[in-house]
């Protein structure tokens, strides 16, 4: 992926207003998001062997859900994102047998998403900023250079905690640059290439916990399982992908002992 700056101006508060309609509340914006998915992808692929990148068209359709879809698969994302990550990865490492399917990849996709909803900058800042903030990145996202992080275990709680700190650090001055007229010029393009490489590595920081780890029985019910394979069967059909069907027969219709 390349990314690099974007242009900053003053804007009148209409321009602020439509986009609060058209960009998710707290999120990188949808090219951004597909951008940063891809290139994990591509990262994960290359350290794995697993070969995501050919299911790459499944994994951007899982990261170009809507926020009524994301709603529908995570429950628990209304109260707590964090939570709603940490009950995905548990469901994902259960039903996981070595094979990425198209319909496994389409949830790594979703749950990528809402890791970089969770890890974006500004999210904690005020709407009108936050937006033209996405609107800049949307134009730019593409010319910028990846920084590559050090791997790191997932305990979802404390990880999260301090990605979304770190997110969140220079909301004030970004802001700060979007009232006096600089905008994305100041302090936001310079830490760009900061910001996005974070949302990509804990994306792939939780995707080789999902693909290497298996999860306690403890955390994951049978009726999640269930709804999981249910869920991935309706996905093929309604996508015309049947050959994919008979392949569920190896997914545990209980959870393993």
């Amino acid at each position: 992926m390349r990314i690099k700056g974007i242009l900053g101006n003053k804007r009148v508060l209409l321009v602020a207003i439509i986009l609060a309609a058209a960009l998710p509340a707290m999120a990188w914006g949808p090219k951004a998001q597909l951008s940063i998915v891809s290139t994990t992808a591509h990262l994960v692929s290359s350290e794995s062997g697993l070969k995501l990148f050919k299911l790459e068209r499944n994994l951007r359709q899982g990261a170009s859900v809507s926020p009524e879809m994301l709603r529908t698969l995570y429950p628990a994302l209304a109260n707590n994102p964090v939570s709603a990550i940490e009950e995905e990865m548990y469901l994902l490492q259960v039903v996981h047998k070595g094979k990425v399917t198209p319909y496994f990849a389409y949830r790594l996709g979703a749950l990528a998403k809402l890791i970089a909803d969770v890890t974006s900058p500004m999210s904690q800042a005020s709407a009108t900023y936050r937006n033209l903030y996405y609107a800049d990145v949307e134009n730019n996202i593409q010319r910028l250079s990846l920084k590559l992080l050090k791997a790191q275990n997932v305990e979802p709680t404390e990880y999260f905690q301090l990605r979304m700190a770190e997110a969140n650090l220079n909301n004030e001055y970004i802001q700060r640059d979007y009232i006096s007229g600089v905008g994305f010029k100041g302090i936001a393009q310079k830490t760009l290439i900061d910001d996005a490489s974070r949302s990509i590595a804990s994306i792939a920081d939780v995707w080789r916990t999902v693909l290497t780890k298996r999860s306690s029985r403890s955390y994951v019910t049978e009726t999640q399982v269930q709804r999981y394979a249910m869920d991935a069967i309706r996905s093929y059909i309604h996508r015309g992908n049947i050959a994919e069907i008979p392949a569920m027969d190896n997914q545990p219709a209980q959870l393993p002992p």
